[in-house]
């Protein structure tokens, strides 16, 4: 590589090939650096629940420094449960619950919803995610990120089967 053009042709190549690497860790960390709905991480139980569109149901103290907001939000084919954790009075994770109403079989609209997520999390972040499936034959997959880790899981309770996503910040 004695030639400088050869070299500069090199050189464009590196940092072409570096440039792409770049493009396409920062598509996966944006992807799934969402915030949480109407607040961001960090922010305060007050903040969250001027935020919040949905209905305010209860504000439970867990732990010494842990609690937690929920809220529900009715809708015309699913409902929806928000759980907001808070460590030291801010926003550090969060739980959306679907309960699909539509339709007779919880486990099928449970089972749909998690092909959505898991088809809209591999389109976004644009990586293949690798599944668990449980003894049950529930399947989950799990996200993690310098700054965030996200769950998604279908479990029973009871009867009945609903949809979980969990984001948490790191």
């Amino acid at each position: 590589m004695n030639d400088p053009i050869q070299l500069n042709q090199f050189m464009i190549k590196k940092y072409f090939y570096f440039a792409i690497v770049v493009l396409i860790t920062s598509s996966f960390t944006t992807e799934i650096e969402k915030e949480c709905r109407n607040s961001s991480f960090g922010a305060t139980i007050q903040t969250v629940k001027l935020n919040e569109t949905a209905i305010f149901v209860k504000q439970e103290n867990i732990l010494h420094n842990l609690k937690s907001l929920t809220f529900v939000d009715y809708g015309v084919e699913a409902n929806y449960i928000y759980t907001y954790t808070f460590h030291s009075e801010k926003l550090t994770g969060l739980q959306i619950k679907k309960t699909s109403i539509s339709g007779d079989n919880s486990f099928m609209n449970a089972a749909d919803d998690y092909n959505t997520v898991i088809d809209k999390y591999n389109l976004n972040c644009k990586i293949k995610i690798k599944e668990a499936v449980s003894d049950q034959g529930l399947k989950s997959f799990k996200l993690t990120s310098p700054k965030r880790e996200i769950y998604v899981m279908v479990v029973r309770e009871n009867q009945d089967f609903f949809l979980v996503e969990k984001i948490f910040k790191k």
